[in-house]
Parts: C-alpha cells; structure tokens; sequence
C-alpha cells in the first residue's frame, strides 16, 4: 500500500505509516492546521520553458525578460559567428505555466494557460463556507503527498440528523482534497475514509464519486470568483438543511398510497398526452422511460430502504433522480444546479407532493 507521504498531523490515532506529526488536541484554526501540518507554503505560478535556437533578430522581438542565454562550458553565453546565426536558448512558453511551491521553487506541474491554483488559504475559506466560522471545527487529519503534488485537511464532523426511517450510512468525516498537478479536481467530500496517505486520499476522492457525496471544484476559470460563488451556495445550502430538517421529518411521518405515487410522478414527469394534447411517439416514448426510471429508484434504490411508502421517500426519489439520473451538460451545469442556485424542478416536487397528500 503506497504512502507517498511528505509531511503532517494527526490527532491522537496514529496513521498506518507512523510517519506524521503525532497531537493531542484538535488544531485551535485551519492557520494552526497548516502549520502543523506542514501546509505554510503555496501554489505558486511560473514561467513554463523550452529550449529553441534562435537569431538575435529573432531573440529582439520576444517581450522582456521571456528569453534565458544558455551558458556554454565556459560559463559564458553561446557566441554569435555571423548575423544570421542561431543559438541555443530557453523562451517562456505562453500557452504553459509551471506550478511551483513558493518555498522551494520546487517544480509541481506544468499545465496549460488556462488552470487556476486553488490555494491552501482558499481551502481554509471554503471549510468555514461549508462548516460556518461559528463551528468548533475538528481538523483531525491534514498534509501532503507525492512532494506536495496532492493535500488534504480531514475535518471530524458531528453526526449528523437522521430522519426517521433513513437508516442511510452516516459519514464522519469532510475531506478537503486538492491537487496542484492537475490529477484531480479540488473536492470537498463526505466519507469514512481517515485520510492519512495517498492511497486513502484516493480512496476518499473514489468514495465521493462513486456515492455523490462530494462537491467538486475544477482548476478553470476566474477562481475568485468561482470560489465566492460556492461560498454563496454552500452558506445557502446551509440555511436552508435547518428549515429542510423539519419538513423532512413531517413528511417522513406522511404515508402515501400507491395511488398518490402515481399522481405524483404523473405531475412530476409530465405527458402532454395526459392532458389531452398531441405529442409524438418520441415525446411519450421518452416520458415512459423517464417515469420507469423514477419507479427503479423508488422500488429499489437504497436511498428509500426504510422511507419508501412515505412523502419523504417521494421526495429522496425525486432528487436522487434530479441530480443523478437526469443527465446535464457539463460539471458546471451540475454543480450549477447542485449547489450554485435553487433548483426549480425540487421546488415543483415538494408543490406536487403537497398537492398529492393534501399537506
């Protein structure tokens, strides 16, 4: 099992390596976390190079400071013999960049033009987006593998509430994964998994893609403004699990009759041929196999084991098929209407349940 461990802590369990910094109280911040995890350095970018040989006419029309001499073995630049003559020397690549640790200088990654660094200080702000700066929040883990290409912070959460009648799997922790090589997208994950290496980093990161507990953030874009935009809609998500908790519980404590689920997904994955209007077979075909899909999860998916049969189960139904069955156009269409902004469609399902049980 590989470690590819570099540095950081863990608190009072000691890892399966030994190898991180051993405490025994939780870290005070995520600037205490950093320090003791070995994480005071940053992401950093650099001109990315490439040896060309080129004339001195050549060499004039590239923009200051992009072009490196080459020294020979005499120590001194390669010498021109005529005008027209080339010389081996190294110019700054526009459409690369080099990802380095500030500390060291110590090369990360070459990438296109295009990625964006999510810094160590941009993952502390997201953790109290997601966990709210008012949170005791238990750092347990954090660190660095294969020389600092993949990091972590691995924060203990509080059990979270159960609606009567979910027995789904209750996760322990929020991993904060990040990478500066461009081997995987910045995510903030739900698992069981004690982040202590690279291969539980990867565990963790499979983990939240294989259930859809995590929320992922790609290396593209403006990420300031990406990264204000998820703290908006992780603090929206936040507020709205409070309300969310008592009316999940009212509706868990809600039967509906086979009847009633069959308005519901009748209201839910409309046909216009149910009121009466002309559609193609087309249309109607793909409205069937819509509701058949919604009838898989309800019937069998084990996110209703324990609620189906109930206004709750309905609901879980509609959003397992609204964010994991229901296709979308790109990740940031998903995480758009995953996390960024309201989703309407959600919206309509709790109007149509009302509608249906008459609550």
């Amino acid at each position: 099992m590989p470690a590819y461990f570099d540095c950081g802590f863990s608190v009072r369990e000691p890892s399966w390596h030994g190898q991180e910094n051993l405490i025994d109280e939780y870290p005070r911040d995520w600037d205490h976390a950093r320090e003791l995890a070995g994480l005071t350095w940053e992401p950093a970018y650099a001109p990315s190079w490439s040896e060309r040989r080129m004339t001195e006419a050549q060499i004039a029309q590239l923009p200051a400071g992009s072009v490196r001499r080459i020294l020979g073995a005499n120590g001194l630049p390669a010498q021109y013999d005529r005008p027209d003559a080339k010389v081996p020397v190294m110019v700054a690549e526009e459409a690369h960049q080099r990802i380095i640790r500030d500390d060291t200088g110590e090369t990360l990654s070459v990438m296109a033009d295009s990625y964006s660094l999510i810094t160590h200080a941009q993952m502390g702000e997201l953790i109290e987006a997601f966990l709210g700066t008012d949170s005791n929040i238990r750092f347990e883990t954090a660190g660095s593998v294969r020389d600092g290409k993949q990091v972590w912070a691995l924060i203990r959460l509080d059990e979270p509430y159960q609606v009567a009648g979910d027995d789904s799997p209750t996760y322990p922790f929020l991993a904060m994964l990040n990478a500066h090589d461009g081997s995987a997208s910045c995510s903030m994950t739900v698992t069981d998994v004690r982040v202590v290496c690279w291969n539980t980093w990867t565990r963790a990161d499979a983990q939240g893609a294989e259930f859809g507990t995590r929320l992922v953030l790609r290396h593209s874009g403006n990420m300031a403004e990406r990264l204000e935009k998820v703290k908006v809609g992780i603090a929206a998500m936040r507020d709205q699990a409070r309300e969310s908790r008592k009316l999940f519980e009212q509706l868990a404590q809600t039967p509906v009759r086979p009847e009633q689920v069959m308005d519901f997904v009748e209201l839910f994955l409309p046909s216009p041929r149910d009121r009466g209007e002309v559609c193609s077979d087309r249309v109607q075909e793909n409205v069937v196999k819509a509701r058949a899909a919604f009838g898989r999860i309800y019937d069998t998916s084990t996110t209703t084991d324990g609620i189906r049969g109930s206004a709750y189960g309905l609901l879980m139904t509609a959003t397992e098929y609204l964010d994991h069955v229901r296709g979308f156009r790109s990740r940031d269409s998903y995480l758009g209407r995953t996390v960024l902004r309201p989703e309407r469609a959600k919206e309509e399902a709790l109007k149509h349940l009302a509608s249906v049980t008459g609550n």
